[in-house]
């Protein structure tokens, strides 16, 4: 009797669970993971994460005229290189050179896109050549900043100069809300980072100009 209870409880609990939980479906027909939407606290995150990169953004453009007027953009286009350091990964003996730089791109005289590049190149000659180019860029006019993306190009002895192995993350396409929460947040950091940089160029200008005028005013013989 006992037994009998308990395998009918079992059948009645599995039958319960077979039929009354569904679970999402993850895959698209063709193939593809299903992006899946943000939750509502997610959601406040990435627009807390957007605003402050609007913001930054729209700093760097005030920042424009200048660097135009003083012959920086060339091409429509400027270029920063703020670091340049030698990588030692703990425990191993190879070494990386890594540069970083930013790129402003200008179209009709504003600014349309920044790109953010990191160049590590492996300097074992022990070694196969390997240069890793991570480029992190967002098209200004794209207010929801779904045009963000991360691209990877590799170099190596088997790849040719222009036909590197790239892999490109999309913000559209990348299923996590966890992940575009995450690449927007790197975004922001580094644009905050190019905004500092672009404004130490601007006081360092400043400062030489008054230093230039107070040293020439001090020159003037007053009569």
């Amino acid at each position: 009797m006992f037994q009998f209870v308990f395998i009918y409880f079992f059948i009645l609990i599995f039958s319960i669970s077979a039929s009354d939980f569904e679970y999402p479906t993850l895959i698209n027909p063709d193939g593809t993971i299903q992006t899946r939407e943000f939750s509502k606290e997610q959601k406040q995150t990435f627009d807390l994460v957007k605003k402050d990169i609007q913001y930054f953004q729209a700093e760097i453009t005030k920042i424009l005229p200048y660097l135009i007027r003083n012959g920086k953009v060339k091409g429509n286009v400027y270029t920063r290189e703020f670091r340049n350091f030698t990588e030692t990964q703990p425990g191993r003996r190879n070494q990386h050179f890594v540069n970083e730089s930013f790129v402003l791109n200008v179209t009709d005289g504003k600014l349309s896109s920044i790109s953010f590049l990191k160049r590590r190149t492996r300097l074992n000659p022990k070694m196969e050549t390997e240069t890793v180019i991570r480029s992190l860029s967002n098209e200004l006019n794209n207010e929801e900043m779904t045009s963000v993306k991360l691209q990877i190009d590799t170099h190596t002895n088997y790849t040719e100069a222009n036909k590197p192995v790239s892999k490109v993350f999309a913000m559209t396409d990348i299923p996590s809300p966890v992940d575009r929460i995450k690449m927007l947040r790197v975004y922001r950091t580094k644009v905050e980072e190019a905004l500092r940089e672009l404004d130490k160029i601007v006081d360092h200008k400043a400062i030489n100009e008054h230093t230039i005028l107070s040293n020439s005013l001090n020159d003037v013989e007053v009569e």
